[in-house]
């Protein structure tokens, strides 16, 4: 679009609108893609930090609800269990 308002230029002076249009335009994009970029890092930001700073829980953690209390590392164990 730039190179074809730029080439009637010369023959049409009154294109010139066109070009002033055409800036602010690529003015308002760039402004948009770099919000979006600074909102995407900082979104990424923000999931790593819940990442980093929430601890796992264990998911073999024993419960009172277990059959054989904090669970069993060997065959011999839960035949000694019963």
């Amino acid at each position: 679009m730039f190179k074809k308002i730029i080439s009637r230029l010369p023959y049409s002076p009154s294109m010139i609108h066109s070009l002033g249009f055409y800036a602010k335009r690529l003015r308002k994009e760039e402004a948009t893609r770099k919000i979006g970029l600074i909102l995407t890092a900082l979104a990424l930001i923000v999931v790593q930090s819940f990442t980093v700073f929430s601890p796992p829980e264990s998911a073999n953690a024993a419960d009172s609800s277990d059959l054989i209390y904090g669970g069993i590392s060997s065959g011999s164990a839960l035949v000694g269990s019963l």
